[in-house]
């Protein structure tokens, strides 16, 4: 069943973006900032548009600080888990000093990531093995596929909590190296 609304409500509802304080347009305004940020990223992300109209859409911005919440949403985007290289060659246009980051700490942590999540995946396979010997199965032919086990799904949880942390702090330095 539908809320039923009074006048009051309504008036209340339209008038909304009248009665905001400073603090609030300020807020209300570093939010949209945030969301377009992103939205163009995904559309580079996609390959709707270049790396250079990103920048562009970068150096229109008005004060240094709308330039930092740029690099801090950019950052926001990195993920261990998928490809980055867009969004670091635009972060490396704008800052020379993010794509010396990104080559050493980035992809180092991205590489014991990947080489922790394969260790797991092998520890795994051998101890659902084992659990499948002793109800009976076993042969050649039994392929194990780690992604349909509970266990697996706990163990990357595990791991990306470990790496989170670690991604957040290398974020966090490459914030406060910023040179604007």
């Amino acid at each position: 069943m539908a809320e039923i609304k009074s006048s009051i409500e309504i008036a209340m509802e339209k008038t909304k973006h009248l009665i905001m304080s400073e603090e609030e347009k300020k807020e209300q305004e570093k939010r949209d900032l945030e969301n377009k940020i992103r939205a163009l990223l995904r559309r580079l992300k996609e390959k709707f548009i270049e790396k250079d109209d990103v920048v562009k859409e970068f150096n229109s911005l008005r004060d240094n600080n709308q330039k930092r919440i740029f690099v801090k949403v950019a950052l926001d985007e990195l993920s261990l888990a998928e490809e980055n290289e867009e969004i670091i060659s635009v972060l490396a246009l704008i800052d020379k000093d993010i794509k010396l980051k990104a080559d050493t700490g980035l992809k180092a942590m991205k590489k014991a990531f990947n080489e922790e999540l394969e260790k797991r995946e092998m520890i795994m396979k051998e101890r659902i093995r084992e659990k499948l010997m002793k109800m009976g199965l076993q042969g050649d032919a039994l392929t194990i596929n780690v992604e349909a086990w509970e266990e697996w799904s706990e163990a990357i949880t595990e791991v990306n909590g470990i790496f989170t942390r670690r991604l957040e702090e290398w974020k966090e330095s490459v914030i406060k190296d910023l040179r604007f």
